[in-house]
């Protein structure tokens, strides 16, 4: 596994312990119903959607795989 693979898991580790964290706000605030909702503009893990949007590409981060799922590069 290379520097940059390592980097990224730790990086992901740190946005799912943080994401983790959140669930229990975001619960609270669903909870509150209509007057949160209406508070509440935008999902709060972004991060988290960004490093994992792309199956392929997450696992080429942490050095599981290639980009190319047919092993091209």
């Amino acid at each position: 596994m290379d520097e940059s693979a390592i980097n990224f898991a730790r990086g992901l580790f740190y946005v799912l312990k943080d994401s983790s964290a959140r669930l229990d706000n975001v619960a609270t605030e669903l909870a509150n119903r209509a007057a949160v909702r209406a508070q509440w503009q935008s999902w709060p893990f972004d991060e988290l959607d960004r490093m994992t949007a792309d199956p392929f590409q997450l696992f080429a981060n942490l050095g599981l795989m290639t980009r190319d799922p047919r092993g091209d590069g």
